[in-house]
């Protein structure tokens, strides 16, 4: 049964374009967020279309990790988690 539920979110989730949709929609979408930045990050960039070749030669990597947290951090205020404390402040701010 298990297996069944998850070969189905699977396919929805290779139907939905992740990149057109807000990062409120997102959010909603999505489960709650872990605690590992790693593969939240990875799974960030799999659903937005960010392969290896692509990432390469994106000039501002930082941008694609600003965005990742954008979204990480919603998710987690959607789901009543404490906000990271640390990527408070904002590049375009430097």
């Amino acid at each position: 049964m298990e297996e069944a539920v998850s070969e189905v979110v699977a396919d929805v989730s290779e139907v939905i374009d992740y990149s057109k949709l807000t990062i409120e929609e997102r959010a909603a979408l999505l489960s709650v967020p872990t605690d590992d930045y790693w593969a939240e990050h990875d799974a960030y960039c799999q659903r937005m279309g960010y392969i290896a070749e692509k990432m390469n030669s994106i000039r501002y990597n930082m941008e694609v990790y600003d965005e990742f947290l954008e979204e990480h951090n919603h998710r987690k205020r959607l789901a009543g988690m404490k906000k990271d404390v640390y990527r408070e402040y904002s590049r375009s701010a430097r």
